[in-house]
């Protein structure tokens, strides 16, 4: 799902911010299904395209973002495309990877979910990555920039997705490629129980065995969500 923030504090980046989403889209891949959902204040969440696999159309919704005056909800966007994204996923959704690309300064004005701890905690018993393309270190906040990057860092690593900062408007195609690239260069590792205590927390070690000239690797790894 795109996510992105249309209050007026982007108007003057519009132009790079759609073309930043649509390049983070360009490494969808047939059978991918994505929404895109545009949003100001509390009362305004528009879901510009339903969840689809036309790739097409989710290049015509996210040209079709327009700004808007108002007060910015981030947490309750956050809220409500998490609930879109999880009551919309066609086949096992288990089975699919879910990812969010929110696109913010991260500066929440408006919400009715005050607390910023209840979104991240949102975020962290959701099974859907949140990976962020943040404006925050451009977007002219002053006293609200270090609570809007806290904000956004901590979305990024309580879902187990990332956050992009780039310093200026200039720097988001880049920040968009790079977050494409992640999208789609991932691999989960799991493995099975098969004893009668199957809720008994253990201690996994993931060693990666290459070649030392095969470049970085980046571990994401989720928090542990305590069960009931």
């Amino acid at each position: 799902g795109f996510v992105i923030d249309a209050s007026g504090s982007v108007r003057r980046i519009l132009n790079y911010l759609i073309d930043s989403a649509k390049l983070a889209g360009e490494g969808m891949k047939p059978g991918d299904e994505a929404f895109v959902a545009r949003f100001v204040g509390t009362e305004m969440f528009q879901i510009k395209e339903p969840m689809t696999t036309d790739l097409e159309s989710i290049g015509d919704a996210l040209d079709d973002i327009y700004v808007q005056g108002g007060q910015t909800a981030v947490h309750d966007a956050l809220d409500k495309a998490l609930t879109y994204l999880e009551e919309n996923r066609a086949g096992d959704a288990k089975a699919r990877r879910s990812v969010l690309v929110l696109v913010t300064d991260g500066e929440d004005r408006d919400s009715k979910i005050k607390d910023a701890k209840a979104i991240l905690a949102r975020a962290r018993q959701s099974d859907v990555q949140i990976f962020v393309l943040g404006l925050s270190k451009f977007s002219g906040l002053q006293s609200s920039g270090s609570k809007a990057l806290s904000l956004l860092n901590g979305l990024s690593e309580q879902s187990g997705g990332r956050a992009f900062f780039p310093d200026s408007a200039s720097g988001l195609p880049d920040a968009a490629r790079e977050l494409a690239r992640e999208l789609h260069m991932q691999f989960t590792v799991g493995y099975a129980v098969d004893d009668k205590n199957p809720s008994v927390e253990r201690r996994v070690q993931v060693k990666w065995v290459g070649q030392n000239d095969a470049g970085k690797r980046k571990v994401i790894v989720r928090p542990i969500v305590a069960g009931p």
